[in-house]
């Protein structure tokens, strides 16, 4: 893997920028991590807009990164593990290994808000169920993590 040659300014401040945006992104988290504990959830669409837009800049921001340092793309963690990331100023493998955290970081909040959002779907579900009376589906959920309905049974154990 042929690697570029790097201006460490220009690396620095590129890391920078990427890691304030992720501590920017990281903020849209927690306040939609917020407005979907509470009881008013209106704001929840600027949210989805300023999270949307932040993490287009994101990816333009790491592209661009990992660009500058590699003719063919290569990840962060396949880059941390070469030489060359060795043998850069200990204050560019910390920025690397702050950037990789809060990129878990981040990974990990907008998981969390995404499992808060499906489970709130499927409440909601359940109560519209419920206000029209209709029968209520029991789920099971197959390996993946997914929903499913279990088939019917056709052959009933007993008579009543």
């Amino acid at each position: 893997m042929m690697l570029k040659a790097v201006d460490l300014d220009k690396l620095s401040l590129q890391l920078s920028q990427l890691l304030d945006s992720l501590n920017a992104f990281e903020t849209i988290l927690d306040k939609e991590a917020e407005t979907l504990k509470s009881s008013d959830i209106t704001p929840l669409t600027d949210i989805v807009d300023q999270k949307r837009t932040a993490s287009e800049s994101i990816a333009v921001q790491y592209d661009s990164l990992i660009e500058s340092l590699s003719d063919t793309p290569i990840s962060l963690k396949e880059f941390m593990l070469l030489d060359d990331f060795a043998n850069l100023p200990k204050s560019a493998q910390k920025q690397f290994e702050e950037l990789t955290q809060q990129i878990i970081n981040c990974n990990e909040k907008n998981t969390a808000n995404g499992l808060s959002v499906q489970a709130l779907n499927t409440l909601n579900e359940t109560l519209i169920q419920i206000f029209k009376g209709q029968d209520l589906q029991n789920k099971t959920y197959t390996a993946s993590g997914s929903a499913s309905t279990p088939p019917t049974p056709t052959n009933p154990l007993g008579k009543a």
